[in-house]
């Protein structure tokens, strides 16, 4: 955990749990544990309005840390690799396996715009990489650097969210979802908010939303939407709320350190072990989520570990950089071997 933002992996971490239990019990009554009502719904609705925000936040705090530096060719082949090459060959790959596996949900693919429309969750990694496009111009025109051309970015995000895009093709409805979020995480590390917001406020912040959609969830409020001006408050003060309390955790961090695998790779475990479970006759709900939760939590942890052994591996499923060979973990092993 050398030199990584700790409260900043903190949150990476508990986005990536959010997430898999997510998906554990499915956006849909026929997706996941295919659950239609009761608790598990309600909670996976709800706090549908933090989730997806939070991991968008992020990104946009983090790329504060090291932003675009004027060379377009060199930024974006970067962001290419890290995040549509890996999309590229494991969304392919989802896609290949959800079709020919039994019991699994979903796989009626339209193979022909694959990847042109995004492929289940995948949608993400795509509005990501628009995100960085249009952001590394904006920061060309110099739009991003001062408060109030950075505002009137903001509005004009806010306002394209606002009219509900729904253009499916390479998520440019996704990019128009999340881009206020990313440039709420960019502000929030850029003009140094965190500095004007007590640690109490930011958990005040945080714990209103969540009392907020909690009593959504019990019928006190009605929310209008994700891409409703309720939603994108929500949203933003949350994230920006949970910066600014603080929290550290040693154990969320190391999830967190591994969140881009985890969403990528996350779907592969949670249906594997949900599918092997409903195989055993093991069809209680609390069993099935518990033990799908974990699966695709620590599944990808341990397929990272894996997988870095090699350049090909790590450059095409995970998207990382190459690597000198003496890093890999497989030459050490085979030099230990011959000796």
């Amino acid at each position: 955990m050398k030199k990584r933002n700790l409260k900043v992996d903190t949150l990476r971490g508990l986005a990536c749990i959010m997430l898999v239990a997510y998906h554990v019990i499915g956006d849909s009554s026929g997706s996941g544990l295919k659950i239609d009502s009761g608790w598990y719904r309600q909670i996976n609705d709800t706090f549908a309005y933090v989730r997806m925000p939070l991991f968008t936040f992020i990104s946009g705090v983090v790329y504060a840390y090291r932003p675009f530096n004027g060379d377009f060719v060199r930024f974006l082949k970067g962001k290419f690799n890290r995040v549509l090459v890996p999309m590229l060959t494991l969304g392919t790959l989802f896609a290949i396996v959800q079709s020919l596996t039994p019991g699994a949900n979903g796989g009626d693919f339209n193979w022909k715009l694959l990847h042109i429309i995004p492929v289940a969750h995948f949608w993400f990694v795509e509005a990501i990489f628009i995100i960085f496009v249009i952001v590394s111009v904006l920061e060309y025109m110099k739009l991003l650097s001062k408060p109030l051309t950075y505002l009137m970015v903001y509005i004009c995000a806010s306002a394209i969210f606002l009219t509900h895009v729904t253009v499916p093709y390479f998520s440019i409805q996704g990019a128009a979802y999340l881009m206020p979020y990313f440039l709420t995480g960019l502000a929030v590390q850029r003009f140094n908010l965190l500095d004007k917001i007590p640690s109490y406020v930011g958990g005040a912040m945080a714990l209103g939303v969540l009392l907020y959609l909690t009593a959504i969830m019990f019928g006190y409020f009605e929310l209008d939407g994700r891409t409703s001006l309720q939603g994108l408050i929500c949203g933003a003060v949350f994230c920006t709320g949970a910066l600014a309390l603080g929290a550290e955790s040693e154990s969320l961090a190391r999830i967190g350190y591994y969140s881009f695998t985890i969403y990528l790779l996350h779907v592969f475990f949670t249906s594997a072990v949900r599918i092997f479970m409903y195989k055993l006759g093991i069809t209680n709900v609390h069993a099935v989520f518990l033990m799908a939760w974990i699966a695709g939590i620590f599944g990808p942890i341990i397929a990272e570990i894996v997988l870095d052994g090699t350049n090909f591996t790590r450059q095409y499923l995970l998207g990382k950089r190459k690597a000198e060979s003496k890093d890999l973990w497989i030459s050490r092993f085979a030099s230990k071997t011959n000796n």
